[in-house]
């Protein structure tokens, strides 16, 4: 039996705090929202052994075209994700393909994240 242990920051606490779900082949899982806070997604992973190629797709309210966030097969059964969500974005996922799919990410503070943006202007404009 396999288990999985995850730790949790209180967000009251943290700047940062842990998301995960678990993402069904032809179910739409609707992202949850928090507000102040913005979804960072960062990785994903076939639930089980892949016997096929599987693809995490992402929908907005603003593009209801879906877009692959990833594609794993047998052999890359985990892959590497980017995707920055606020609030309006208001995002689900879905699988296609052989299998489920865990995915796992932060949420993190706006603010937070705002520093970081003017923080990288701020040195690219005194290069």
């Amino acid at each position: 039996a396999a288990w999985l242990v995850v730790a949790v920051c209180n967000m009251q606490d943290s700047p940062y705090s842990f998301f995960g779900c678990h993402v069904l082949k032809g179910k739409k899982h609707a992202l949850p929202v928090r507000p102040g806070r913005v979804l960072h997604l960062k990785q994903a992973a076939v639930s089980g052994p892949a016997t096929g190629t599987t693809r995490l797709l992402i929908r907005t309210a603003a593009h209801q075209t879906p877009l692959v966030l990833c594609s794993m097969r047998p052999g890359c059964e985990q892959s590497t994700i980017t995707a920055l969500l606020e609030e309006r974005d208001a995002a689900t996922l879905e699988v296609t393909g052989a299998g489920a799919v865990h995915v796992c990410g932060t949420w993190l503070e706006r603010d937070l994240l705002q520093s970081a943006d003017s923080y990288e202007m701020d040195s690219e404009e005194g290069e």
